[in-house]
C-alpha cells in the first residue's frame, strides 16, 4: 500500500476547496438557460495536471458536487460526480500524448469537449424527466452553446493557469539545483 504525504494530502483539499470556491463564481456569471460560466473546470485541469491520478479524480468530484449543491443546483450532482473524474482521467490521458508542455497544456484543454456532450446529454435527460415531451433540440442547442461556452472560458483560463504553474516548477527546479 502506498503512504500518501501529508504535503500531498494538503495539496488535495487546497485544490478540492479551491475547485469548490472557483464553481462557486458561476452564480455571478448566469448565460441563460439557468447556465453558467465559472472558472472551476479550469482548476480541475489543474488538478490532473499538479496531482496524482486518484486525487485529481476525488477533488474535482467532490468540489463541483459541493458546489452544484451549495448553488441548488442538486440535480447536477450525479452528473457531475461521473463527469469530472472522467474529466481529469480524459486530461490526464491526453497529456501523455505528447512531451512538449505547452503541447500538453492544449490537449488537457481538448477534454472540454467531454464538459460539453456529458452535460448536454444531462441536461437532455433531466428534461425529460421533467416530463418535457417538445423542446428536446432546443435542450440540445441551448446545452451544447452554453456548454461550449464554459469549456472555451475554462481552457483559456486554465492555459494561463497551467504556464504560471509550469513556471513555478521550473523556478523552483532551479533553486533546488543551487542549493545542491
Amino acid at each position: 500500500m502506498k503512504v500518501v504525504k501529508p504535503k500531498s494530502l494538503l495539496a488535495a483539499l487546497l485544490f478540492c476547496v479551491l475547485i469548490w470556491l472557483f464553481t462557486l463564481t458561476g452564480a455571478w456569471l448566469p448565460v441563460g438557460g439557468g447556465a453558467y460560466i465559472h472558472a472551476g473546470d479550469a482548476l480541475v485541469y489543474l488538478a490532473a495536471l499538479a496531482l496524482p491520478l486518484p486525487q485529481a479524480m476525488l477533488v474535482s468530484a467532490i468540489g463541483c458536487a459541493a458546489a452544484d449543491m451549495t448553488l441548488g443546483s442538486a440535480v447536477y450532482i450525479l452528473p457531475t460526480l461521473v463527469l469530472k473524474p472522467l474529466l481529469v482521467l480524459c486530461a490526464r490521458s491526453l497529456m501523455r500524448l505528447c512531451e512538449n508542455p505547452i503541447l500538453q497544456d492544449a490537449l488537457i484543454c481538448l477534454s472540454g469537449i467531454l464538459t460539453i456532450v456529458g452535460y448536454t446529454a444531462a441536461d437532455v435527460v433531466i428534461f425529460l424527466l421533467r416530463g418535457g415531451e417538445s423542446g428536446v433540440m432546443e435542450t440540445v442547442k441551448n446545452g451544447v452553446m452554453f456548454n461550449s461556452l464554459q469549456a472555451l472560458f475554462c481552457a483559456a483560463l486554465f492555459l494561463v493557469a497551467a504556464g504560471i504553474y509550469r513556471a513555478c516548477i521550473a523556478r523552483r527546479g532551479k533553486k533546488d539545483e543551487k542549493s545542491a
